[in-house]
């Protein structure tokens, strides 16, 4: 009888797991700047970083969505994250990273600057050798680097460079650190100095032989000059003498060095993701997040930034040319995707960046950047696509389905002054939407390439509609709310209202 009655439970129970199979709870793990990575990742214990939580969950096969909640705090970042397929969601389910609940987590790849000392009116610290950035931060406030107020005294340009009647710049330091920095119509060129005897300054190359390859619209004089300690002398600067190592800021009348936070980012890339074409990263959404404090470098080497349009420039390997247009060198983004597919950003913060925001390129399809907040940053808010594929028979190459929604966009392109609020090179069936763009220097929405000479194109059926733009083209010229270049058959542009300046 015994025997009968527990054979009876046996098949009910079977019977309960066939119709009510038990549900799988989602993999949840938790970070926190005060964890441990030898911590288990749970919300009592949390892990330390946020490469911990990306090898752990490589180990797990998804039966849902996993979550990894990111508590309040400063993440310092001493390398750059690396995403690639592997780290994608598995099975159709999502890897979601986002705020733990009512706190602000902060993705910095930045470093703190302590130890000030009083010297006259500046005060200095020492960073040691090796150490490069072109940004500085003082409690959350990009200052300005080192830069006269005007162009070149009696200037003029040479085959070589510049000749001034300014001959006390001879005796200036680091002189391979100096920039030059001229604005013309949309363009903004930066190319460093190679020597300056006597009146004759001569510039790097290839930097300046780029500067000077569109004809017409070439480099000339500069508007102003930078990054030199002689030029060191308003409230609000600040220089880094790269050879010996010590930083210098000329403080404003309200603060105390004793006091203030000082941050100079050190990294080029916070996130990289990376998929191919037959295995792309997928499924990852970023949420609640703050991204800050990233640097962009080439501007101050030997290429320079002889810019061509909004975030594209002249280099060595990419002469200028007609044939195709746009073989040129796009300026990378902190945060950046390639052959990408379903990674969404939403309800980010974008801030204290030195390149481009947010990009996704070559192959990157149906992802998400909606409710997003961009400001201080360098370069152009978003990139979306590229130039150097305007026909491609394999439609993994292409751009194509991607939604730009209800962002916030201000006061960008503020070291790049012809760059762009959001650009969108060769591109199909993008939704550019409901987001709002002001205080730019130049151009809001920049959509299309090629100036006509490769069409009929890959870009076709994009939507910019219910957009917001004002306060724009506040720096440079011959720029607008909208800027669509050569043909995109199916285009729509639907009630953007542009606001004159």
């Amino acid at each position: 009888m015994k025997k009968q009655f527990y054979i009876f439970i046996g098949i009910l129970f079977i019977f309960f797991l066939l119709f009510h199979p038990a549900k799988v709870l989602a993999q949840d793990f938790y970070i926190s700047p005060a964890g441990s990575d030898f911590n288990p990742g749970t919300e009592s214990q949390p892990f330390q970083t946020i490469e911990k939580a990306r090898l752990m969950i490589q180990t797990i096969n998804q039966t849902e969505d996993i979550n990894v909640f990111l508590k309040g705090g400063v993440y310092e970042l001493t390398n750059s994250l690396v995403f690639g397929p592997e780290d994608s969601g598995k099975n159709g389910f999502y890897i979601n990273y986002k705020n733990y609940p009512d706190e602000i987590p902060v993705i910095s790849g930045g470093k703190k600057i302590t130890g000030w000392v009083q010297e006259g009116n500046r005060w200095k610290a020492y960073l040691g050798t090796g150490i490069n950035t072109r940004q500085l931060y003082i409690n959350g406030v990009r200052v300005i680097r080192a830069r006269s107020d005007n162009g070149l005294p009696g200037g003029a340009k040479t085959l070589t460079g510049y000749v001034t009647n300014d001959t006390t710049m001879q005796d200036w330091g680091n002189q391979t650190d100096i920039e030059i920095v001229a604005n013309l119509l949309w363009k903004q060129f930066r190319c460093p100095v190679q020597s300056i005897n006597g009146n004759a300054i001569t510039m790097k190359q290839p930097c300046f032989n780029s500067s000077q390859q569109h004809t017409g619209v070439e480099m000339g004089l500069p508007t102003w000059i930078e990054n030199a300690y002689e030029l060191l002398d308003s409230q609000g600067e600040w220089y880094l003498n790269r050879l010996s190592g010590w930083i210098y800021y000329l403080p404003k009348a309200n603060e105390d060095m004793t006091k203030t936070v000082a941050i100079m980012p050190i990294l080029e890339t916070l996130i990289s993701g990376q998929g191919t074409l037959d295995n792309p990263i997928h499924n990852l959404t970023f949420k609640g997040l703050v991204f800050a404090y990233a640097t962009w470098l080439r501007p101050g080497t030997d290429e320079g930034f002889a810019q061509v349009q909004a975030d594209f420039s002249i280099t060595s390997a990419t002469p200028f040319s007609t044939s195709p247009p746009g073989a040129w060198t796009q300026t990378p983004a902190n945060i950046t995707f390639n052959r990408a597919q379903n990674i969404s950003f939403m309800e980010n913060i974008f801030i204290h960046l030195g390149a481009v925001g947010l990009g996704f390129n070559y192959g990157s399809q149906n992802n998400v950047i909606s409710g997003n907040h961009f400001t201080d940053i360098s370069a152009s808010a978003i990139n979306i696509g590229d130039v150097d594929k305007p026909k491609t028979a394999d439609s993994r190459e292409i751009t194509k389905n991607n939604q730009i929604t209800n962002n916030y966009i201000h006061n960008v392109a503020v070291e790049y002054l012809g760059s762009v609020g959001m650009w969108l090179g060769y591109v199909q069936n993008s939704l550019i939407s409901h987001n709002e763009l002001t205080d730019l220097p130049y151009t809001g929405i920049s959509i299309g390439w090629g100036w006509g000479s490769n069409d009929p194109t890959i870009a076709t059926g994009n939507r910019v509609e219910r957009n917001l733009i004002y306060n724009h083209v506040k720096s440079l010229v011959d720029g607008g709310g909208i800027y669509s270049l050569a043909a995109q058959p199916g285009n729509i542009y639907a009630v953007a209202q542009v606001l004159g300046n």
